[in-house]
């Protein structure tokens, strides 16, 4: 009976071994982004930057980081075509928060929008101009965030990132 024991509990830790080095053998498994749906509350946390949507500017031009020349083009703009609307005519500062990790947006029954995978960066719209310009004026300063909304998809080419977000609330954060 000892024997058989003995044999039993060797067999047993050859089995452990060959499972341990099967695993060790395989890749590493990558985590499953959180999978959340649109029109539901969430909280997310990332750092903040700012794009100028420039399609208000002239249709032809792309998003872009920095200020100085979206202010450059609009002064042009309105300078090479005076009859336009000067209002509509100016670059409009968007939010982007850029996620601490992927997130994947489930599709929502047949509310026509796609379902997205490894959404890294989330367009908050033209925020600054309300009850969060403070966040706006302090940018790219390593400070992290926690933004409060609820998530909808892009529907129009002014919409920056394909996944957007009705913001409710933002917070700094420690990392």
């Amino acid at each position: 009976m000892r024997q058989k024991l003995s044999a039993l509990g060797i067999s047993l830790l050859a089995a452990i071994c060959i499972v341990n080095a099967i695993n060790r053998a395989l890749p590493a498994r990558q985590p499953v982004p959180p999978r959340l749906q649109y029109d539901r509350t969430v909280t997310l946390t990332g750092s903040l930057s700012r794009e100028f949507d420039m399609a208000f500017v002239d249709g032809s031009l792309a998003p872009t980081k920095d200020a100085d020349a979206a202010e450059k083009v609009a002064g042009e703009e309105l300078r090479d075509n005076p009859s336009g609307t000067p209002v509509l005519r100016a670059p409009i500062p968007h939010l982007i928060l850029r996620l601490d990790k992927p997130i994947t947006v489930q599709k929502n029954g047949n509310d026509g929008f796609p379902a997205e995978q490894n959404i890294t960066e989330i367009d908050l719209g033209d925020v600054p101009y309300g009850r969060f310009q403070i966040y706006a004026d302090s940018l790219d300063n390593g400070r992290h965030f926690a933004v409060t909304g609820t998530l909808s998809h892009s529907s129009t080419d002014h919409h920056l990132r394909a996944i957007t977000l009705n913001v409710a609330d933002i917070r700094a954060v420690a990392q």
